[in-house]
């Protein structure tokens, strides 16, 4: 603040100082002050050196926790959709050689691993190279509940990898969230499914997991529409 003499003459001395005030200190003053009048006229916030703004920065980063509905949610651009449609007809095919033959081709699992490559491709891209906190637990709980599923180590089933490629590959277009529901459903109709095919001690499993995944993703499409982006 700058105190003034008398009116007419008169040097401005400094609020708590004895002294002149600084030429420079006014010229700075006067500049910020015209720059957040025109802000201000222009309709916009007036700047604040303090604030986070989107260009990204050591003192700006923070970790952006998901929210709930973001964890269940689906949101695919076009060639995840595409992506989508191969794979559902892929699970159709195979399911039939699998009800019928107990077994489908190797060539199957070995689309199904790449398809899982690709899509995570496609989401770190997505992210600009620098994952946040969702596409970081989505992942290691797809990996994570993929392995627990395979025959040698028989937590959750006691799958043969190409079940476990299946599967691994639907979860990838799913939600953090929705991939935790997606096993749990699994689980539940592997019980009444399991036992409508079974044949001897063994019973086709790809029939679940087709099951599961358009249960899964009519529930994350109905969701898709409440996430609201937020920046930070």
């Amino acid at each position: 603040m700058v105190v003034s003499g008398p009116v007419g003459g008169g040097v401005p001395f400094a609020a708590g100082g004895g002294g002149p005030a600084q030429p420079a200190r006014r010229s700075a003053q006067s500049t910020i002050a015209a720059s957040v009048g025109r802000t201000m006229l222009a309709g916009e916030p007036a700047p604040n050196r303090f604030r986070c703004t989107d260009a990204p920065g050591p003192r700006c980063r923070r970790v952006a926790l998901p929210g709930p509905v973001e964890l269940f949610a689906l949101n695919l651009d076009l060639l995840q959709v595409y992506g989508l449609f191969f794979l559902l007809g892929s699970f159709t095919v195979a399911s039939v050689s699998d009800i019928k033959h107990m077994a489908a081709q190797r060539e199957f699992m070995d689309v199904w691993l790449a398809f899982v490559a690709v899509m995570l491709g496609l989401d770190i891209w997505h992210h600009g190279f620098q994952p946040d906190a969702t596409l970081v637990i989505k992942w290691l709980l797809l990996a994570v509940l993929s392995v627990l599923s395979w025959h040698k180590v028989g937590v959750l089933f006691q799958l043969a990898r190409a079940d476990c490629a299946a599967m691994a590959a639907a979860a990838s277009l799913l939600a953090p969230g929705a991939i935790a529901l997606f096993f749990l459903l699994m689980k539940v109709l592997s019980l009444p499914l399991g036992a409508a095919l079974r044949k001897g001690q063994h019973y086709p499993f790809l029939p679940v997991v087709t099951t599961a995944t358009v249960a899964l993703l009519a529930l994350s499409w109905l969701l898709a529409g409440a996430v609201v982006p937020q920046h930070v």
